[in-house]
Formats: structure tokens, sequence, C-alpha cells
């Protein structure tokens, strides 16, 4: 059997998009995977046998987050008569043309939280094991930008398309070292685009408000 069910049900009839994703993050066995396919592409098995859960309620966690919007399936293999199927993270993001959510759970700010750590810990981990700076080409930057409503929606335009290009440069680097059996460069790459508040940041993170 399979590890993905290809008659899963759609939303619940009356469900807003904004209450799907809502339950969709309920679950903390659902950020664990969330931030785990943003690390790389993943079977629900490979996240089972990694945690000793079941891979049956994986993989209901695994398709509920794909209804959800928040997993994609990028990949698919033959494995003994069965498909094994490989999910990417998609960009986390609620519709937010329906107005304040009824559920009472806001899920963007736990999916974003969760993705903010993980990207965290990698920059943390590259630099304890000194690779942050090894290559003379590795790029770490950020800017402080004062935008109009269409330059923030030209910036978010083209940040989606990175989004999608740097996948696509990843497939292409997968086929090449397939056929050339090179040894891989494990990188971290990342995207960030948000509003800052008006006041209360700091120029210097280390400096500390006066009492």
């Amino acid at each position: 059997m399979g590890e993905r069910k290809q008659s899963d049900m759609g939303p619940e009839s009356g469900s807003t998009a904004r209450e799907v994703t809502a339950r969709a993050l309920r679950h903390p066995l659902r950020l664990q995977i969330l931030a785990a396919c943003h690390q790389r592409d993943l079977t629900p098995r490979e996240f089972a046998d990694e945690r000793g859960t079941p891979t049956a309620t994986v993989g209901y966690h695994f398709r509920a987050l794909e209804k959800a919007g928040y997993l994609q399936v990028v990949r698919e293999e033959a494995v003994r008569g069965a498909r094994r199927y490989f999910y990417r993270a998609k960009g986390p993001g609620l519709d937010d043309t329906e107005g304040p959510s009824q559920t009472g759970l806001d899920a963007q700010p736990a999916a974003s939280a969760t993705v903010l750590r993980g990207f965290i810990a990698r920059c943390l981990a590259a630099i304890r094991g000194g690779t942050l700076d090894t290559r003379t080409d590795s790029h770490l930057t950020w800017s402080s930008l004062e935008l109009d409503e269409q330059g923030w929606n030209e910036l978010m335009a083209e940040l989606d398309r990175m989004f999608r290009l740097c996948h696509e440069i990843q497939a292409e680097a997968e086929d090449r070292l397939r056929a050339s059996g090179e040894r891989s460069i494990p990188t971290t790459f990342g995207l960030a685009g948000f509003e800052s508040p008006v006041e209360g940041i700091s120029p210097n993170p280390t400096d500390r408000p006066s009492s």
C-alpha cells in the first residue's frame, strides 16, 4: 500500500479556508512535520521512522497539511509495487480575503515561528560548524526598507518567484548529482519579507531599552 491515499475528502462543507488551515496546525506533530519539510524533501515513512511514530498516524497529518496548502508532493518513487511520496513545505499562508478568523486560532504566527526557529537553528549550526563563511561567494544580508503598497506587492511577488526558482535549481542539481556522483553541497537558503513595527526597533540587536 502506498503512503498517500488518493481519495482524500475535500475540506468540510461550510468551512472557510482560514478555518481549514487553522485546524491543520492544531496538532504539535504537524508543526514538527512542517519544520522538517522546510529542511528537506521528506516522506511520511522517513519522518515516522526518525521519531518512532506510527506511519499511519504520520501519513494522516502529512495529508492534512497538504490539503491545507502547507505541503506539496514534489516527486514520487515506485517501491516494491507501491508509491512513495516526497513532500516539501510551501510558503505558509492564509487566505486573508475572508476577514477575521472565527476559530479563535491564529495559525499563521505558529507556522511562521516554526519556520523561523528552523532557519535560526540552521544559521547557528553553520556558525558552530565553521561553514557560514567557508565559501567566499556565500551571501548573508538584510535591509530595512520604506515601501508603499505597490512596492510591498512587487517585493513579495519577487520573493515568491525566487522561492519557486530555488527549488527548480535544486531539482536540476539533483539530476546532475545523480549523473556525476559528485558530492552535494549542503546549502541553506532563506527568504523573508515582513512588516516591521513603526517604533521600538533598536539599531543594534544587543542594545537594551533603558529602564
